[in-house]
């Protein structure tokens, strides 16, 4: 899924993911509203495992 600058992409859910060996960030969220992530095994990343940028105008 992709979100636009000026459009989130809204009720995004990660369910039973496992995020190991990235250098940098193994899953980052960027223009995401309510972003749910379930059942996630996640470690031994370079920075972070998930990210998520918030949007422009907050979290609704």
């Amino acid at each position: 899924m992709v979100g636009l600058r000026n459009k989130s992409v809204a009720n995004v859910t990660v369910f039973d993911l496992k995020v190991t060996g990235f250098s940098s960030v193994g899953l980052c969220s960027l223009a995401t509203d309510r972003l749910t992530v379930q059942r996630a095994r996640v470690g031994k990343n370079g920075q972070w495992g998930i990210s998520q940028e918030r949007r422009p105008d907050g979290d609704r």
